[in-house]
Parts: C-alpha cells; structure tokens; sequence
C-alpha cells in the first residue's frame, strides 16, 4: 500500500538492503522460531530490484513497474482530513485466500502512532489487508473501522482499485446517519470525534434496501450519494414529499415526489456542508436525515 496519498505502491518485491518486518502468529508456543530466507526466495526480473524505501530527503523518487496482477481484484481505501493526517486500507479478492484470517494474506493493523488507523474487521481481528474469496458476491458486506485521536472534518474515498472493481460500484454506508454513498463517484465527508469506532461504516457493492423491523416507522428510510445526485429511498411506506433546509433553517429546496419509492434530487450542487432533510410519507410520518453535501 502507498505510505501517503499518490505514493509510489510498493509491488511486493523487497530490495537489496532493505529492511523490513515479520510478524508471528501470536497462537503459536512460547520459543525461538527461525526465520529462514534462503536463495530460492530470490526474485530476478527486470522490476524485482528497482524499489528502495527511505525519507524522501535521502533518496530519489523510486521507479514504479507494476507486476501483472490480471488474476487480482483490489480496492484500495483512505480516510483523511483537510490537514493531511491520512491512513488506508486494502481490501483484495485474490487467489487462494478465503473469507477466514489467511495468514499468507490478512494484515493486522499496526498503528504507529498515526492520527487516524483505518481497517476492516474479520471476527475479531483489525485488518489494514483483508484477502478475501476470489469468487466475488456483491452481496458482500465487510464491516469497516477506524481510530481517531483527532475531533476534525473527515472523508473516506478510493485512493486505487484493479481488476474487476473497474467496472464495479463501490458503497460506502455510513450506518449512523443511514447514509449510502458511491465512493468511486464522490468521498464521502462526515465529522469525526476522537475515540474507536467500529460499527459505524461498511462497505458494499450494492444499492439494495437493507433489511428492517418496522417498515413503516420511517427506520427504513435510506440516504443514497451517488456524485452530485443525493437519493432517498424508503422501503415501507411511500415517499410524498421532500423538504431541504440549510443549518440555519431556512430552506433550500421543496420537491413533490407524487408518491415514489426512490426519488433523486439531481439539482441540489454540493458544497460540503450540513443540510437537513425532512421526507414526509404517506402515513403522514415525517422523518429527518441530516446529511453533509
């Protein structure tokens, strides 16, 4: 994974003279293990040799060849603030690796003293890389958290993916305000507070309604971003109007749904700030989502 944003990606090679970590599987006895590296470990390609990774200050900009890696499918995630502080995360369907911690692929966090940490959760493991599963469903859901010793304005966007995820949406759901964003079409921006939070967000690769208890008190009503387009959808009871107000109270737009499931508003420009919807239903419920666009 890049160390920062745009970074060069180290591409799996280590290069002469450079260090490097081993991490053990913490289930293993007490005792000495041996590491062994060995000359069959030697890698001698063209590209195998041409990474070196020290503070910029020391040593030159690496050149980058990306290996062929037609058999993967990644996405790679950041979280960051306006001030710079950043962290990413991995998520990669790849041959040989299964839904369970592979201990040849997962990557648990190890947060070096960062702002922010950013992982998906398995079990009970936090992980920076998760292999999952070559044979992708897009039904798939990966809870997603992350750590933050900072109170500031945030976003989750995609810094890379390959692979099939070029053609494949990518969802953001933000479960505390109910909030479903494309990621591959805008971040998705929010305010954090300083703590762990691991229920908060998941990713998926699908619009389809969540499931509810009560489908007609309003729980299901769902916020969709997709670019400029903020969607709202409702799962139970119809949706009959909707009103857009700015944090100040006043309004900034009405619209007359005529009674739809799913209705976009396609004209409302988004400017990174707070705004406050009330969605008003056919039962005569009306339900508010605050929401940043």
């Amino acid at each position: 994974m890049p160390a920062t944003s745009g970074g060069v990606a180290p591409n799996g090679k280590i290069a002469s003279g450079q260090g490097f970590f081993v991490e053990v599987q913490n289930n293993l006895s007490n005792g000495v293990r041996d590491l062994i590296v060995n000359n069959s470990m030697r890698v001698k390609t063209p590209n195998s040799n041409n990474q070196f990774f020290r503070p910029a200050s020391q040593v030159q900009a690496a050149t980058f060849s990306e290996p062929n890696n037609s058999d993967k499918s990644r996405v790679w995630l950041n979280l960051t603030n306006p001030d710079g502080a950043y962290t990413e995360t991995l998520i990669g369907y790849v041959p040989g690796a299964t839904n369970e911690i592979d201990y040849g692929f997962d990557g648990d966090v190890n947060n070096g003293g960062n702002y922010f940490s950013f992982y998906s959760l398995l079990n009970d493991k936090k992980l920076v890389i998760q292999g999952r599963d070559l044979n992708f469903n897009d039904n798939d859901v990966i809870p997603l958290g992350y750590t933050s010793t900072l109170e500031t304005p945030a976003s989750i966007g995609i810094e890379n993916l390959d692979g099939f995820f070029e053609n494949q949406d990518v969802f953001l759901l933000d479960k505390e305000l109910d909030i479903l964003t494309n990621i591959k079409e805008s971040r998705y921006h929010f305010t954090t507070t300083v703590g762990t939070f691991d229920e908060r967000f998941e990713l998926r690769f699908t619009s389809a309604p969540l499931s509810v208890d009560n489908p007609d008190s309003g729980s299901d009503l769902q916020v969709i971003k997709t670019g400029n387009k903020l969607g709202f959808r409702s799962n139970g009871q119809k949706i009959t109007s909707i009103s857009v107000f700015d944090v100040s109270g006043k309004k900034i737009g009405n619209y007359n749904t005529e009674n739809a499931d799913t209705f976009y508003i396609d004209n409302l420009a988004a400017q990174n700030r707070l705004i406050i919807a009330q969605i008003s239903l056919e039962n005569g419920a009306v339900v508010s989502r605050k929401i940043i666009h």
